[in-house]
Protein backbone atom coordinates (compact mmCIF):
# COMPACT_ATOMS: atom_id res chain seq x y z
CA UNK A 1 0.00 0.00 0.00
CA UNK A 2 1.31 3.43 -0.89
CA UNK A 3 1.35 6.50 1.28
CA UNK A 4 0.54 10.14 0.69
CA UNK A 5 1.12 13.33 2.63
CA UNK A 6 -1.22 16.29 2.14
CA UNK A 7 -1.74 19.64 3.77
CA UNK A 8 -5.29 20.40 4.87
CA UNK A 9 -6.93 23.46 6.39
CA UNK A 10 -7.25 23.79 10.15
CA UNK A 11 -11.03 23.60 9.78
CA UNK A 12 -10.83 20.32 7.86
CA UNK A 13 -8.32 18.93 10.39
CA UNK A 14 -10.72 19.81 13.22
CA UNK A 15 -13.62 18.07 11.47
CA UNK A 16 -11.49 15.04 10.68
CA UNK A 17 -10.38 14.74 14.31
CA UNK A 18 -13.98 15.07 15.49
CA UNK A 19 -15.30 12.33 13.17
CA UNK A 20 -12.36 10.12 14.00
CA UNK A 21 -13.06 10.47 17.71
CA UNK A 22 -16.87 10.24 17.43
CA UNK A 23 -16.83 7.08 15.30
CA UNK A 24 -13.64 5.63 16.78
CA UNK A 25 -12.15 5.29 13.30
CA UNK A 26 -8.55 6.25 12.42
CA UNK A 27 -8.21 9.50 10.49
CA UNK A 28 -6.20 7.71 7.80
CA UNK A 29 -9.11 5.30 7.21
CA UNK A 30 -11.59 8.17 6.84
CA UNK A 31 -9.30 9.98 4.40
CA UNK A 32 -8.61 6.80 2.37
CA UNK A 33 -12.34 6.03 2.05
CA UNK A 34 -13.10 9.65 1.11
CA UNK A 35 -10.47 9.55 -1.64
CA UNK A 36 -11.76 6.19 -2.92
CA UNK A 37 -15.32 7.51 -3.07
CA UNK A 38 -14.20 10.72 -4.79
CA UNK A 39 -12.23 8.78 -7.41
CA UNK A 40 -15.18 6.42 -7.99
CA UNK A 41 -17.45 9.43 -8.48
CA UNK A 42 -15.02 10.90 -11.01
CA UNK A 43 -15.09 7.62 -12.92
CA UNK A 44 -18.90 7.54 -12.73
CA UNK A 45 -19.14 11.08 -14.07
CA UNK A 46 -16.80 10.11 -16.90
CA UNK A 47 -19.16 7.24 -17.81
CA UNK A 48 -22.15 9.60 -17.83
CA UNK A 49 -20.31 12.00 -20.12
CA UNK A 50 -19.35 9.08 -22.37
CA UNK A 51 -23.02 8.04 -22.65
CA UNK A 52 -24.16 11.58 -23.44
CA UNK A 53 -21.40 12.02 -26.03
CA UNK A 54 -22.16 8.67 -27.65
CA UNK A 55 -25.85 9.59 -27.96
CA UNK A 56 -24.92 12.90 -29.58
CA UNK A 57 -22.45 11.19 -31.94
CA UNK A 58 -24.79 8.29 -32.79
CA UNK A 59 -22.23 5.67 -31.71
CA UNK A 60 -23.35 2.05 -31.36
CA UNK A 61 -25.80 1.35 -28.55
CA UNK A 62 -23.48 -1.36 -27.18
CA UNK A 63 -21.03 1.25 -25.85
CA UNK A 64 -23.85 3.14 -24.15
CA UNK A 65 -25.12 0.00 -22.43
CA UNK A 66 -21.62 -0.89 -21.17
CA UNK A 67 -21.12 2.61 -19.78
CA UNK A 68 -24.49 2.56 -18.00
CA UNK A 69 -23.79 -0.89 -16.50
CA UNK A 70 -20.38 0.27 -15.24
CA UNK A 71 -21.98 3.36 -13.72
CA UNK A 72 -24.62 1.23 -11.97
CA UNK A 73 -22.00 -1.17 -10.56
CA UNK A 74 -19.97 1.69 -9.13
CA UNK A 75 -23.03 3.23 -7.52
CA UNK A 76 -23.95 -0.08 -5.87
CA UNK A 77 -20.41 -0.51 -4.52
CA UNK A 78 -20.17 3.02 -3.15
CA UNK A 79 -23.34 2.91 -1.06
CA UNK A 80 -21.56 1.58 2.06
CA UNK A 81 -22.16 3.45 5.31
CA UNK A 82 -19.97 3.78 8.39
CA UNK A 83 -21.31 2.48 11.69
CA UNK A 84 -19.93 3.40 15.07
CA UNK A 85 -18.63 0.61 17.27
CA UNK A 86 -21.53 1.27 19.65
CA UNK A 87 -24.05 0.79 16.83
CA UNK A 88 -22.35 -2.43 15.70
CA UNK A 89 -22.37 -3.78 19.27
CA UNK A 90 -26.05 -2.92 19.62
CA UNK A 91 -26.90 -4.66 16.35
CA UNK A 92 -24.92 -7.76 17.33
CA UNK A 93 -26.51 -7.91 20.77
CA UNK A 94 -30.09 -7.60 19.50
Amino acid sequence: MGSLSVRISEDLERKLKKYSKDFEIPKSYIVRKAIEKYIDNLASNKDIIKVVNSIEEDEPLEDEVKAIKNFKKRKERSSAKFLSQERVKKILND
